[in-house]
């Protein structure tokens, strides 16, 4: 009979373990206890066949008197003809073959797995439900089956295939060790997929940024980041690019943007805006991950109190105004970055003259709110919160409609258009500038 996954499992334990018993194997397997006599049975046929000394049994107790190497030893002996791959082992075949290895064919998969191809299409579905937490999935095309789904999800599942296959040491890229049949397979899939990117720079890269930037990577963070320039650069060079970010207007107005671009760019074609934006918000989260949402909350708990104490102190409603303090918690959110380092990511050199009365019950708000945030605020940061405050007074004092805002409110809703509930959301907005 072949030997499979479940009969090397047992025989590895036991390189590890000075007994077990037949009980504790028949409860971790889920199988009577004849059943792993039988899995031992097979496994003495195939140890003595190959030189090496058998599991012993006695009194339900087993024992195999060996070492890893030993293990290792006989693991390579086993040819392919005398192994059966388990669900598991397919799947996982199948899924590294899909992601790192071009023109995969259902034929091929096939050949080196010895099932039919009933089998390995019901293997592809039972993948799917894995590939859904990643909002991918198996599909057809013209080219033959492929994965698909939310890029920035494909490169994310790649990124934790490869941290099973390599690891990075002296700055270079070290496959791990491999022993068992698939994954001797695959780590060669991985190798060649690994061997078409040029990753010579990726090091000095973040090495650049780190100092362009005044920052320290976590040596955990500085792998991931590596590794996942893998599939980056692999994924732009097949055309497949991200095209979008959330919060993509609020990055680009970061100083850590515009240096991680630079830098960047000698591996990433200049024009792709939302790549550099997309590894942007890595960046920063890298070396900002320890309070990361809790100084955001905190940047909220500031804007909050802040727009109401100016509320009263300049007789205005800048509180219910949500445009304003989107625009405040904007400017601010690079507060929750600079924290750590006091780095400053945002530094105002133009001299704009402001309203001094203004300024003075804006730095006194400050003043009260400062307590929030983790440092007080810079002269140049108060400065630039007048001038924010003072444009919405002008606005209402000049009797102008911001265009930003009614657009936010007919997109708010286009989907289902109620015109009197878009009349009265207009009306509320924007008051006395409509005339009803």
């Amino acid at each position: 009979m072949s030997l499979n996954r479940k009969e090397l499992d047992i025989l590895e334990e036991l390189s590890r373990e000075e007994k077990l018993t037949l009980g504790y194997l028949s409860e971790k397997y889920e199988v009577s206890e004849r059943n792993i006599r039988y899995s031992i049975d097979n496994l003495n046929y195939y140890l003595t066949k190959f030189s090496f000394q058998e599991i012993g049994i006695k009194k339900g107790e087993l024992n195999w008197q060996s070492s890893r190497e030993r293990l290792e030893e006989f693991i390579q002996s086993i040819d392919i003809d005398n192994y059966i791959f388990s669900k598991e082992e397919r799947e996982n075949y199948i899924l590294i073959k899909y992601l790192f290895s071009e023109n995969t064919t259902i034929t091929e998969i096939e050949k080196y797995l010895k099932v039919s191809r009933p089998t390995i299409k019901k293997d592809i579905i039972s993948l799917n439900e894995y590939l859904k937490e990643f909002e991918l999935e198996f599909v057809r095309e013209e080219c033959g089956i492929i994965i698909k789904g939310k890029e920035k999800k494909l490169r994310h599942l790649k990124l934790l295939k490869l941290l099973e296959y390599l690891d990075i040491k002296d700055n270079k890229i070290i496959f791990l060790s491999k022993i068992y049949l698939t994954e001797k397979e695959e780590l060669e899939v991985i190798k060649k997929y690994v061997g078409k990117i040029d990753t010579t720079l990726f090091y000095n890269l973040l090495s650049k940024i780190e100092k362009a930037l005044s920052v320290k990577f976590d040596k955990q963070f500085e792998k991931l980041i590596y590794i996942y320039l893998i599939p980056t650069v692999e994924r732009i060079e097949k055309n497949f690019i991200i095209k979008k970010k959330d919060n993509s207007e609020f990055l680009k107005n970061l100083t850590d943007y515009k240096v991680i671009k630079n830098i960047l760019k000698e591996i990433i074609p200049e024009d792709l805006e939302f790549e550099f934006l997309h590894l942007t918000e890595y960046f920063i989260s890298g070396y900002y991950s320890d309070d990361f949402s809790e100084n955001i909350s905190l940047v909220k708990e500031f804007v909050e109190k802040f727009s109401e104490i100016i509320s009263q102190s300049l007789n205005f409603e800048f509180y219910n105004n949500l445009e304003y303090r989107e625009e405040i918690l904007k400017y601010l959110l690079p507060a929750v970055y600079r924290i750590k380092n006091n780095f400053f990511l945002i530094k105002t050199e133009r001299k704009v003259e402001i309203n001094k009365n203004i300024y003075e019950k804006i730095k006194e708000a400050v003043i009260v709110c400062n307590s929030i945030m983790k440092e007080p605020f810079r002269e140049d940061e108060i400065e630039y919160l007048t001038e924010i405050s003072e444009k919405y007074i002008k606005r209402e004092e000049e009797g102008k409609i911001s265009l930003a805002k009614l657009m936010e409110l007919i997109k708010k809703n286009a989907d289902i258009y109620d015109e009197k509930k878009l009349e009265e959301e207009i009306m509320k907005a924007f008051k006395n500038k409509i005339e009803n």
